[in-house]
């Protein structure tokens, strides 16, 4: 395949083990791009596309949740371009481009014999390497597990699940947010 556009790329997901990259030119006919790609297994994880390239972003490997950033040109070559950025480690987080920026929003950070620790903030970056919290603060609170749009100048958000103030975890929600883009 060798090119990011305009292929669907597919990788990983909340209860999927693998380690393998997929692409397909028609959503229909897939082929298997690398077998083992060098991040290993992922699960809650973001991949995106960014500047020519694909980008896989944080979520849990064997090794518990990453903060890591890795880049492809064509999803079978991959390089880690920041194996730490500054947000907390994290998964089922929600990551957009938007405003020639890529964007991570909240999600969870599973914590050993306890319930997740919900995340509340809002990171951006314009290479990948060096990421900057965004004085920004989501009013719908500490959320994962949700999806989001950006339509007509707002940034819409539709359920997730939610903490509440005892620690305990609410269902998921159907509320549906809508905010000027940050």
């Amino acid at each position: 395949m060798g090119k990011t556009e305009p292929s669907a790329f597919a990788y990983g997901g909340n209860y999927v083990v693998g380690k393998d990259v997929w692409c397909s030119e028609n959503g229909k006919d897939w082929e298997c791009v690398i077998p083992n790609a060098p991040f290993g297994f992922r699960a809650g994880h973001a991949m995106l596309t960014f500047k020519d390239g694909l980008w896989l972003i944080g979520g849990s490997s064997d090794k518990g949740a990453q903060n890591d950033v890795w880049f492809s040109k064509d999803g079978k070559n991959w390089k880690q371009v920041c194996k730490s950025a500054g947000f907390e480690p994290r998964e089922d987080f929600q990551c957009f481009v938007y405003d020639g920026k890529i964007w991570v929003l909240g999600g969870e950070q599973p914590r050993p014999n306890t319930s997740s620790k919900k995340l509340h903030d809002l990171w951006y970056t314009t290479n990948g390497v060096d990421w900057l919290k965004s004085d920004f603060v989501p009013p719908f609170g500490a959320r994962n597990g949700t999806a989001m749009a950006f339509l007509n100048g707002k940034l819409w958000l539709v359920g997730g699940e939610t903490e509440l103030n005892d620690g305990s975890f609410f269902p998921y929600n159907n509320d549906i947010w809508s905010v000027d883009a940050p």
